[in-house]
Protein backbone atom coordinates (compact mmCIF):
# COMPACT_ATOMS: atom_id res chain seq x y z
CA UNK A 1 0.00 0.00 0.00
CA UNK A 2 1.07 3.42 -1.17
CA UNK A 3 1.30 5.69 2.04
CA UNK A 4 2.07 9.04 3.69
CA UNK A 5 2.48 9.32 7.75
CA UNK A 6 3.81 11.69 10.48
CA UNK A 7 7.07 11.45 11.75
CA UNK A 8 7.76 11.27 15.22
CA UNK A 9 8.11 14.58 17.16
CA UNK A 10 11.14 13.26 18.88
CA UNK A 11 12.41 12.89 15.47
CA UNK A 12 11.38 16.00 14.26
CA UNK A 13 13.20 17.63 17.69
CA UNK A 14 16.62 15.93 16.89
CA UNK A 15 17.05 16.21 13.35
CA UNK A 16 18.58 19.54 13.48
CA UNK A 17 21.40 18.30 15.87
CA UNK A 18 22.02 16.02 13.45
CA UNK A 19 22.47 18.31 10.37
CA UNK A 20 19.06 17.33 8.20
CA UNK A 21 16.51 19.37 7.10
CA UNK A 22 12.94 20.10 8.38
CA UNK A 23 10.19 17.26 7.11
CA UNK A 24 6.97 16.72 8.78
CA UNK A 25 5.93 13.45 7.01
CA UNK A 26 7.21 10.65 4.73
CA UNK A 27 5.75 8.64 1.71
CA UNK A 28 6.68 4.95 0.55
CA UNK A 29 5.14 3.79 -3.15
CA UNK A 30 6.15 0.45 -1.68
CA UNK A 31 9.79 0.33 -4.51
CA UNK A 32 11.80 0.70 -1.40
CA UNK A 33 12.91 4.19 -2.06
CA UNK A 34 10.94 6.56 0.48
CA UNK A 35 10.80 9.95 0.35
CA UNK A 36 10.07 12.89 2.79
CA UNK A 37 7.14 15.63 2.43
CA UNK A 38 7.05 19.27 3.67
CA UNK A 39 4.75 21.30 5.05
CA UNK A 40 5.58 24.93 3.97
CA UNK A 41 3.79 28.22 5.60
CA UNK A 42 2.18 29.20 2.84
CA UNK A 43 -0.10 25.97 2.91
CA UNK A 44 1.75 23.46 0.52
CA UNK A 45 3.01 20.25 0.23
CA UNK A 46 6.36 19.81 -1.19
CA UNK A 47 7.67 15.93 -1.99
CA UNK A 48 11.40 14.87 -2.41
CA UNK A 49 12.81 11.79 -3.15
CA UNK A 50 15.81 10.03 -1.03
CA UNK A 51 18.16 10.70 -3.45
CA UNK A 52 21.27 9.61 -1.78
CA UNK A 53 19.60 6.41 -0.71
CA UNK A 54 20.62 7.45 3.11
CA UNK A 55 17.48 7.46 4.61
CA UNK A 56 18.11 11.25 5.84
CA UNK A 57 16.08 14.39 4.33
CA UNK A 58 19.51 16.21 3.28
CA UNK A 59 20.65 18.61 0.70
CA UNK A 60 21.46 15.95 -1.96
CA UNK A 61 17.49 14.64 -1.60
CA UNK A 62 15.78 16.05 -4.83
CA UNK A 63 12.16 18.28 -4.89
CA UNK A 64 10.18 16.09 -6.91
CA UNK A 65 6.88 17.92 -6.85
CA UNK A 66 5.14 20.87 -4.63
CA UNK A 67 0.76 21.05 -4.30
CA UNK A 68 -1.46 23.38 -2.56
CA UNK A 69 -3.35 21.71 0.41
CA UNK A 70 -6.76 21.41 0.14
CA UNK A 71 -8.98 24.00 1.76
CA UNK A 72 -10.61 21.76 4.40
CA UNK A 73 -6.88 21.19 5.93
CA UNK A 74 -5.51 24.61 5.04
CA UNK A 75 -6.56 25.69 8.79
CA UNK A 76 -4.21 22.96 10.25
CA UNK A 77 -1.24 24.00 11.55
CA UNK A 78 2.19 22.80 9.99
CA UNK A 79 2.87 18.66 10.38
CA UNK A 80 -0.89 18.54 11.88
CA UNK A 81 -2.62 16.99 8.83
CA UNK A 82 -2.06 13.87 9.78
CA UNK A 83 -2.10 12.60 13.58
CA UNK A 84 0.55 10.75 14.67
CA UNK A 85 0.19 6.76 14.36
CA UNK A 86 -1.74 7.33 11.52
CA UNK A 87 -1.47 6.67 7.64
CA UNK A 88 -2.56 8.76 4.80
CA UNK A 89 -3.04 6.67 0.73
CA UNK A 90 -1.47 7.84 -2.19
CA UNK A 91 -3.14 7.48 -5.42
CA UNK A 92 -1.17 7.72 -8.57
CA UNK A 93 -2.87 8.68 -11.81
CA UNK A 94 -1.89 10.14 -15.74
CA UNK A 95 1.61 8.29 -16.01
CA UNK A 96 1.20 4.87 -14.99
CA UNK A 97 2.76 2.02 -16.96
CA UNK A 98 0.53 -1.01 -17.36
CA UNK A 99 2.57 -3.29 -19.01
CA UNK A 100 4.75 -3.67 -15.88
CA UNK A 101 4.61 -6.87 -13.65
CA UNK A 102 3.87 -6.87 -10.07
CA UNK A 103 0.77 -5.78 -7.74
CA UNK A 104 2.05 -2.24 -8.63
CA UNK A 105 2.95 -0.56 -11.47
CA UNK A 106 6.24 1.70 -12.21
CA UNK A 107 5.71 4.94 -11.60
CA UNK A 108 7.12 6.96 -14.25
CA UNK A 109 7.91 10.84 -14.67
CA UNK A 110 5.14 13.24 -14.82
CA UNK A 111 2.66 10.92 -13.34
CA UNK A 112 0.48 12.60 -10.50
CA UNK A 113 0.10 12.24 -6.97
CA UNK A 114 -3.10 12.10 -4.76
CA UNK A 115 -2.70 12.32 -1.10
CA UNK A 116 -5.40 11.23 0.73
CA UNK A 117 -6.37 11.57 4.76
CA UNK A 118 -7.53 8.99 6.81
CA UNK A 119 -11.21 10.73 7.03
CA UNK A 120 -11.36 9.61 3.37
CA UNK A 121 -10.71 13.43 1.97
CA UNK A 122 -8.19 14.24 -0.66
CA UNK A 123 -5.30 16.70 1.53
CA UNK A 124 -3.37 17.26 -2.00
CA UNK A 125 -2.72 16.69 -5.58
CA UNK A 126 0.23 16.66 -7.11
CA UNK A 127 -0.93 17.50 -10.84
CA UNK A 128 2.81 16.15 -12.16
CA UNK A 129 5.70 14.66 -10.72
CA UNK A 130 9.30 15.04 -11.97
CA UNK A 131 11.59 12.21 -11.04
CA UNK A 132 14.92 12.31 -11.52
CA UNK A 133 16.66 10.15 -14.01
CA UNK A 134 18.47 7.53 -11.82
CA UNK A 135 14.81 7.09 -9.77
CA UNK A 136 13.73 5.47 -12.73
Amino acid sequence: MCTWNPIPAEAYESRRKRGQRKHHYTWDLDDGRPGFVRHTKKDRLKIYVDSDGDGLFTAKDELVGRARIKKPYRSLGRGEILELESFGSITAFNALDPASAGPHAELSSGAGLTFGHPDGGIAAVFKRIFLPEDYL
